[in-house]
């Protein structure tokens, strides 16, 4: 696998040394970065060539992309330590879209100003996103939106983990199609709405450990899922998540849930066995269940984090914010990375209507930067072991 470095802010594909040029590259490679600053895009970024990792630890500074969408149609990928704003609202747009793509990875970075959504997901399979910020979309309009998420197929699994989403008026995430593990995020000013799915084909959502904070803008302080309005094969786990202020909510997650008429809503008993809540089902078949309790027993098995260890430690983090220091690009101090913290350490609201300067805040140098080698990555071809790398989730 060949090493190849962003030597150049400038954002043309014919000047070597670009990101946008390095990005056309047709074999595997793994992106370092020689500059930090703000690349700012004249056009989305379209990532469309398979097997990359971008990492942008390897910078002496932040490595900063706006002005356009970040838009992955890719598969085999890896994201590093960027901090992505989209900062366009004449249009609709999504700061970050993975659309139609397997098997990628981002971890540690910053994602927000979308006008449409900040992040989303759609019609995928074996995506990570784990230990980033998805934080303050535009409040232009009504939309102001996080993140959804949705597979290609019900046998999709998408993972959220250690994530924290903040200042979103909904989809804190929402969920489509598929499997979706999410566990460990913190949630903080969820708008009107948390989660949620509209779907009416099959879907799973398993939630655990995730922590509640109400914000300024947080109408629904007590409400963490809704359920669909109309007949829907959508089963939703809930289990330990903490939701700040709210004792009965936090001991029994199923009165934190709208319209539990439809859908089935499942927890789990003093000795591990799945409940329904309540306890009749409707809309599912024999035949139904029993796919939806294997695909449950797969995702829940080997990652159900019990009450009494790694959830209480957890919990005291969120409480102190120490959980805060573990999430985004906090490289160097991002300027937008530090006020999305503030305002939940605050509880304040930033509510961003125009484009922002991101340049007046961030300077760069050129340094030879390290080249980091990970664990769950095949440097020889580039091939991303989402296996092993869940499995170190789950450990």
């Amino acid at each position: 696998m060949q090493t190849k470095y962003v030597t150049s802010l400038l954002d043309d594909k014919n000047i070597p040394g670009t990101l946008r040029n390095l990005l056309e590259t047709k074999e595997p490679c793994l992106i370092l970065f020689k500059v930090s600053g703000v690349i700012n895009l004249s056009k989305r970024l379209w990532i469309g060539n398979d097997n990359f990792v971008v990492d942008g630890s390897s910078a002496p500074g932040p490595v900063i992309i706006t002005g356009n969408m970040f838009y992955v149609r890719a598969s085999n990928m890896m994201f590093r330590y960027l901090t992505i704003i989209g900062n366009r609202n004449d249009i609709d747009i999504d700061a970050c879209w993975i659309l139609l793509c397997h098997n990628i990875i981002f971890e540690y970075c910053t994602i927000m100003l979308g006008s449409d959504e900040v992040l989303s997901i759609t019609k995928c399979d074996d995506i990570i996103i784990k230990n980033c910020i998805i934080a303050n979309p535009f409040h232009d309009n009504k939309h102001a939106f996080g993140t959804i998420l949705s597979g290609s197929d019900d046998h999709s699994t998408i993972w959220f983990i250690n994530n924290l989403m903040a200042n979103c008026s909904s989809r804190n995430p929402s969920f489509g199609t598929g499997n979706f593990y999410v566990a460990n995020n913190y949630i903080y000013n969820y708008g009107h709405r948390a989660s949620y799915t509209s779907n009416t084909r099959d879907s799973v959502c398993v939630m655990i450990n995730n922590y509640y904070k109400s914000g300024p803008d947080t109408s629904r302080h007590n409400v963490i899922f809704n359920m669909p309005n109309e007949s829907s094969a959508v089963t939703v786990f809930l289990h330990n998540n903490y939701i700040e202020g709210y004792p009965e909510q936090t001991e029994d997650n199923s009165l934190a849930v709208t319209k539990k008429e439809n859908g089935q809503l499942l927890d789990i008993d003093k000795r591990g066995k799945l409940k329904i809540v309540p306890k009749k089902d409707i809309y599912l078949t024999k035949h139904e269940r029993f796919k939806i309790y294997r695909r449950l027993d797969k995702i829940i098995r080997h990652n159900l984090i019990h009450k009494n260890t790694t959830s209480n430690e957890y919990f005291e983090g969120c409480k102190d914010y120490t959980f805060l220091s573990n999430v985004g690009n906090n490289i160097n101090d991002v300027y937008w990375t530090k006020k999305i913290l503030d305002d939940v350490k605050h509880n304040t609201s930033t509510k961003i209507l125009d484009p922002i300067d991101v340049s007046i805040h961030e300077t760069h140098t050129n340094i030879d930067p390290p080249i980091n080698i990970y664990n769950y990555v095949d440097m020889t071809n580039c091939v991303i072991d989402i296996d092993k790398c869940i499995s170190e989730l789950k450990s």
